[in-house]
C-alpha cells in the first residue's frame, strides 16, 4: 500500500502560539480599511507607524503599537541568536499592535521602521554606541613627521536624521518575469519566511544537530579531523538548504500554475536558471528597494563636525536599554 504523500503548506510552520497569536484566518482578504481602525478608537497610548511599503506588500500603509512592556523587552533582551529574536519579536509585536495584525507577515524594512518609531515615541530621539572610523593626524615620535592614522569612535545618532526611502510608485506585487517558454511570479521577502526557514530546517537536520550535538562542544577544546569533515559538510549542507528554501518560498506560480506548499516551491526552484533569479534580483535593487537608509548624518565630538556615515543596522539595535533618556512624562513622589 502506497503511502499517501504529505504536503506541507508554509502555514503550518506557524501553529506554534509564539507565532499565531490574532492571526487573522484570512489575511489576504483585510482591506486596509479593515484593518486599520478608526482613529478615535486608537487609545493615545498607542503611536502611530506609517510604512514606506505604502501598501503594497499587503501590510496596511499605517499601524499602531503600544509600548514594550517589561516582561517583554527582558523576553527580547535573553535571546542569544538573531533567528529566536526574530521569532521573539514576531510574538512580541503581536501583542503590541492595535490592529488585527500578523507582524509575521511585514518585510524587514517594514519592522525595523516599527522598532525605530517605537523608540523615538517611548525611549528618546537618539540611538547611542554605533561606531564609526575616521581619519586623524599624529606626529612619529621618531621620525617628528606627521602620519594619517584611522581611529574608532562611538556615534550618537539623532532618530530624526535617520531618513526612509518609500517603495517606487510603479512597484507591485507578483514580479512576473518571463524567458522563452517559461514564466514565473515572484513576491518579495517577508519575515514570516525567516521563521519558516529556521523551523524547517531545524526538523529537516534534527538528527544530524543532535548526532553532532556533543562534537560542537568537543570541537572548542580539540578539532577531530574526520569529525571535523563530517560536521563542515553538515553545516555547509544546513546552509545550502536555508538559501535553496529561503529562494523558493519568493515564488508565488510557475507557468501558470500557483506554487502553494513547500514541494511545489522548490520543484518550481529546481526549474528556474539562475538567469531568472540574476533578473529578479535586477528588478528588486532597481524597484523594491526601500526603508531606512544606513547613511547617516550625525555630530562627530573627535572631528567638531557633522558628518555622514552608513551603518550596517540590525533589528536588535534598535531595542530599547532599561534607561529612559528622557523621564520628562513622569513624576514621582513618596508617602501618598
Amino acid at each position: 500500500m502506497e503511502k499517501e504523500e504529505v504536503k506541507i503548506r508554509m502555514d503550518d510552520f506557524f501553529k506554534e502560539k509564539e507565532v499565531t497569536k490574532r492571526i487573522p484566518t484570512d489575511i489576504d482578504n483585510i482591506s486596509v480599511s479593515d484593518a486599520v481602525k478608526a482613529s478615535t478608537e486608537i487609545p493615545a497610548d498607542y503611536a502611530k507607524v506609517v510604512f514606506d511599503s505604502l501598501g503594497k506588500l499587503g501590510t496596511p500603509p499605517i499601524l499602531h503599537f503600544r509600548n514594550y512592556k517589561m516582561e517583554e523587552i527582558i523576553n527580547l533582551a535573553t535571546v542569544s541568536t538573531e533567528e529566536a529574536f526574530i521569532k521573539k519579536l514576531v510574538y512580541v509585536l503581536n501583542q503590541m499592535v492595535w490592529e488585527k495584525y500578523d507582524c509575521a507577515e511585514l518585510h524587514e524594512h517594514d519592522l525595523e521602521t516599527v522598532m525605530i518609531t517605537l523608540y523615538a515615541a517611548f525611549w528618546g530621539k537618539e540611538f547611542t554606541g554605533f561606531e564609526y572610523t575616521y581619519e586623524d593626524t599624529e606626529v612619529d615620535e621618531e621620525t617628528g613627521e606627521e602620519e594619517t592614522i584611522e581611529k574608532k569612535a562611538l556615534a550618537i545618532l539623532p532618530i530624526k536624521n535617520i531618513k526612509t526611502i518609500p517603495l517606487k510608485e510603479e512597484f507591485k506585487e507578483p514580479i512576473k518575469i518571463t524567458s522563452g517558454n517559461r514564466t514565473a511570479k515572484f513576491r518579495l521577502q517577508r519575515i514570516k519566511d525567516i521563521v519558516f526557514v529556521s523551523n524547517y530546517i531545524e526538523k529537516a537536520f534534527f538528527e544530524k544537530k543532535r548526532f553532532f550535538s556533543d562534537y560542537e562542544i568537543e570541537r572548542e577544546k580539540k578539532l577531530n579531523a574526520s569529525k571535523e569533515r563530517r560536521y563542515q559538510e553538515y553545516m555547509d549542507d544546513k546552509g545550502m538548504m536555508s538559501l535553496k528554501v529561503l529562494e523558493a518560498l519568493l515564488i508565488e506560480e510557475i507557468d501558470g500554475i500557483p506554487t502553494v506548499t513547500i514541494e511545489e516551491k522548490l520543484n518550481a526552484f529546481d526549474k528556474l536558471d539562475i538567469n531568472f533569479w540574476i533578473k529578479y534580483n535586477s528588478v528588486v535593487q532597481k524597484y523594491g528597494e526601500f526603508g531606512v537608509n544606513p547613511e547617516v548624518k550625525f555630530f562627530s565630538v573627535e572631528l567638531g563636525e557633522e558628518i555622514s556615515r552608513r551603518f550596517p543596522f540590525q533589528l536588535m539595535d534598535f531595542l530599547p536599554s532599561m534607561e529612559l533618556q528622557d523621564d520628562s512624562d513622569y513624576t514621582v513622589s513618596f508617602g501618598d
